[in-house]
C-alpha cells in the first residue's frame, strides 16, 4: 500500500495548544512591550503606523509556508504562473498581472515549475514553494497601513485611523487572502493603495502623486477585472471637481488617469504574450490562427474570450453564496483540510456586523440629512459610493460568486465605522469605544485563529467555531 505523505514537521504544530503559546507571545510583544517603549520614545504620528506595520507583518508572514501543501485556488494560480516559467500556453479568465508577479517570485526563489498542483492538499516537494505566496503576503501586510494613511488623508484623526488599519490587521477574512496564491487581496491593495495617492495628490498637489494613482489604477484592473469599481470611484471624483472649478488641468488629470492604466493593462498581456509561446492547454479557447496575429489581435481575441468565458460560466460550488448574504457573513469558505488541521474563510463576525451597522447609519444620515456627520458629508458621500460601487454590481451576478467578492466593501465599511467614533463629541468616550471594539475584535480574531492558519482543533472545538448551521 502507498504510504499517504504528510506534511512537512517544520510546518506542522506539534501540538493542538501550540499555535496559542507562539501566537498570543507574538501578539502580546508586538502589541504590548513594542507599543510601550514607542510611547516614550516617539510622537503619535509615528507610533500609529509602526504598530499596524508590526503587528500586520507577524500576522501575514507569521507561518506562511503553512501547510506545505496546496490550498484552495492555488491549484490554479500556481499552475499558470509556474506555466509562465515553461512557457506554455494556458488561459485564464482573469488579467495576468498577479500571476505574473507570482511566477517572478518563484523564479527569483528558485521553485520547480514542473510541480502539476492537481488537487487541493496536494504537498509540495519543493521548499520554494513558499516564495509562490510572497506576493500575496506584501499585499496583505502593506494593506493595513495603506487604510491608515488613506483614513488620515480623508480626514480621520490619528486615533480613528489607527483604529481603521487594526481593524484591517485583525479580520480574519482578509488575512486568509494574503497568506495563500490568491487574487483578491492584492486586487484590494493595488485598489485601495491607488485611492491613497489620488487623495495625496488632491490635498499635497504633487503630480507624481497622480501619475502613481494612475499606475496602481492599472496594476488593479490587471490584476481583476472588478478593478473597474476604483478607476470608477477617482474619476468621479475627479470628473465633480472638473465640473465645480471648470479648470482644464481635471481635463488633463482626467486623460492620465485614463490613459496609464489602459496603457498598463495592455502592457502586462504583452509580456503574457511573450512568455507563452509553446503549445499548452489554452489553445482549445483560442482561434487555430491565435499565435500567428499581431499584438492588437491577440489582445482583443483573449479579452472577448475572457469576457465570454465569464459571463457563461455555469460551474457550481458547495461554498458559493449570494451577494445579500455576505455582509452578515452567512457562508463562510472551506479552503483546505488535513485531518483536524482546516482552513476556514472566516471573517471576524463582529468587524462585519458592526461595520455593516456603520454603513446603514451613514445611509441613514445621507437619506435624513442629520447635522451628526455634517463637517464630514463629502468624505461619507465618498465612502458609502465606494461601498455600493465595490458591492452592488453583483447583485445582477448569476454566475458562482463567494463571500471574498465582498472584502472591498467590507474596507470601505471599517472606515465608515471609524468616522462614526471619530465624530463623537467626547474625547474620552471616542478613546473608550476604540479601546473596547479592538479589545472585542483582538480576542474574536484570536478565537478563530486556528481556522485562519490551520492549526489543529479537536472534532469538540472546531464545532464549537462554527456557530450556525450555513457556518457547516
Amino acid at each position: 500500500m502507498r504510504k499517504k505523505k504528510s506534511i512537512n514537521k517544520k510546518y506542522r504544530p506539534h501540538n493542538n495548544h501550540l499555535w496559542k503559546q507562539i501566537f498570543i507571545h507574538q501578539i502580546i510583544v508586538a502589541q504590548g512591550n513594542f507599543y510601550c517603549i514607542l510611547t516614550i520614545y516617539m510622537k503619535e504620528k509615528y507610533i500609529y503606523p509602526i504598530v499596524i506595520t508590526v503587528l500586520s507583518f507577524v500576522t501575514r508572514f507569521f507561518f506562511l509556508g503553512y501547510p506545505n501543501q496546496v490550498v484552495f485556488d492555488e491549484t490554479h494560480y500556481g499552475l499558470f504562473a509556474s506555466q509562465y516559467l515553461t512557457h506554455t500556453h494556458f488561459f485564464d479568465l482573469h488579467p495576468p498581472l498577479l500571476k505574473l508577479l507570482a511566477a517572478l517570485s518563484a523564479y527569483i526563489g528558485g521553485f520547480n515549475p514542473n510541480f502539476d498542483f492537481a488537487r487541493i492538499g496536494e504537498v509540495f516537494v519543493d521548499p520554494n514553494f513558499i516564495f509562490l505566496r510572497i506576493v500575496p503576503a506584501i499585499a496583505g501586510f502593506l494593506l493595513p497601513v495603506v487604510i491608515y494613511y488613506l483614513a488620515r488623508e480623508i480626514g480621520i484623526s490619528r486615533l480613528c485611523a489607527f483604529f481603521a488599519g487594526l481593524i484591517v490587521v485583525f479580520e480574519n477574512s482578509l488575512l486568509v487572502q494574503s497568506k495563500f496564491l490568491l487574487i483578491d487581496g492584492a486586487l484590494i491593495f493595488f485598489g485601495f493603495a491607488s485611492i491613497l495617492f489620488y487623495f495625496l495628490f488632491k490635498n499635497h498637489k504633487n503630480k507624481y502623486y497622480l501619475l502613481v494613482s494612475a499606475l496602481l489604477l492599472g496594476a488593479t484592473i490587471s490584476t481583476k477585472w472588478t478593478g473597474l469599481a476604483f478607476l470608477a470611484i477617482i474619476l468621479l471624483i475627479e470628473l465633480a471637481s472638473w465640473i465645480h472649478e471648470r479648470k482644464t488641468r481635471h481635463f488633463n488629470n482626467l486623460l492620465v488617469l485614463t490613459l496609464i492604466p489602459i496603457l498598463f493593462y495592455m502592457g502586462t498581456f504583452a509580456i503574457h504574450f511573450n512568455l507563452l509561446t509553446k503549445l499548452g492547454p489554452g489553445d482549445a479557447f483560442m482561434s487555430q490562427n491565435f499565435q500567428q496575429k499581431s499584438f492588437l489581435g491577440k489582445f482583443f481575441e483573449l479579452n472577448e474570450t475572457m469576457f465570454i468565458q465569464n459571463a457563461t460560466l455555469t460551474t457550481t460550488h458547495p461554498y458559493s453564496s449570494r451577494w445579500y448574504s455576505w455582509p452578515i457573513m452567512k457562508r463562510p469558505i472551506f479552503y483546505w483540510e488535513n485531518g483536524n488541521e482546516k482552513i476556514y474563510s472566516t471573517g471576524n463576525p463582529f468587524i462585519y456586523w458592526l461595520s455593516l451597522l456603520a454603513v446603514l447609519v451613514l445611509f441613514m444620515h445621507t437619506l435624513f440629512r442629520t447635522r451628526f456627520f455634517q463637517s464630514k458629508r463629502h468624505v461619507i458621500l465618498f465612502i458609502l459610493f465606494g461601498y455600493c460601487i465595490n458591492f452592488l454590481p453583483y447583485v445582477i451576478l448569476r454566475r458562482i460568486s463567494f463571500t471574498y467578492y465582498y472584502l472591498a466593501a467590507l474596507i470601505f465599511a471599517i472606515l465608515a465605522l471609524s468616522i462614526i467614533i471619530d465624530s463623537l463629541k467626547s474625547r474620552r468616550i471616542k478613546i473608550i469605544s476604540v479601546i473596547t471594539l479592538l479589545i472585542l475584535f483582538t480576542l474574536t480574531f484570536l478565537y478563530f485563529a486556528p481556522l485562519t492558519y490551520g492549526f489543529p482543533l479537536s472534532p469538540n472545538s472546531f464545532q464549537n467555531h462554527l456557530w450556525f448551521k450555513t457556518w457547516q
